[in-house]
């Protein structure tokens, strides 16, 4: 099941982030926000953020962060369809009726994401080959990390017209598509 935009902002203005997650851990107030343990680690000095205002939680000692649709799905091992139902629940609300226009923008949206993550790819592995050697070198004299181009997804494009077009292609991504994104 889809859920649209409008279902999901109203399912979190319902739930307090601390609502939901004071549920789980002790949270004391601290100013605007609320403090506690993390659910995720072992420790014994709290370093667990959830802010109403902002509508997140974010975890210091584990790196995790997001809003409540998030905390569910990581704490219980929900899926998002999951979590979601859950929390309506939760807030009283029903949830919405399957919607074929919904399902149809989310599989074209995949669709989309997935051309660019197939074409982010191919530049990656371009920086990455011996062709990319000179792109590689120019990087490092500007203070770029390997961590950094991992993290930022750095690529380079060769020198070749179709280079991208005919990885692609081989790949049984249509020209369309391609267009497309």
């Amino acid at each position: 099941m889809r859920f649209g935009e409008d279902f999901l902002e109203e399912l979190k203005n319902r739930l307090p982030p601390s609502e939901v997650i004071g549920k789980h851990i002790k949270l004391k107030r601290r100013g605007r926000e609320w403090i506690g343990l993390s659910p995720f680690t072992q420790e014994k000095t709290p370093s667990f953020f959830v802010n109403d205002e902002k509508g997140f939680f974010h975890c210091f000692s584990s790196g995790k962060h997001g809003d409540i649709i998030s905390f569910v799905m990581e704490l219980q091992g929900f899926d998002f369809t999951e979590a979601v139902s859950q929390l309506a629940s939760t807030a009283g609300l029903s949830l919405p009726e399957s919607d074929p226009q919904t399902a149809r923008t989310y599989q074209e949206r995949r669709a989309n994401i997935s051309v660019v993550e197939a074409a982010c790819k191919v530049f990656q592995d371009n920086l990455a080959s011996e062709e990319g050697i000179k792109a590689r070198q120019y990087l490092r004299t500007r203070g770029v990390s390997l961590q950094l181009i991992e993290e930022f997804s750095l690529g380079y494009a060769k020198d070749n017209y179709q280079g991208l077009a005919s990885v692609l292609s081989a790949r049984a991504i249509s020209e369309a598509d391609m267009v497309k994104n």
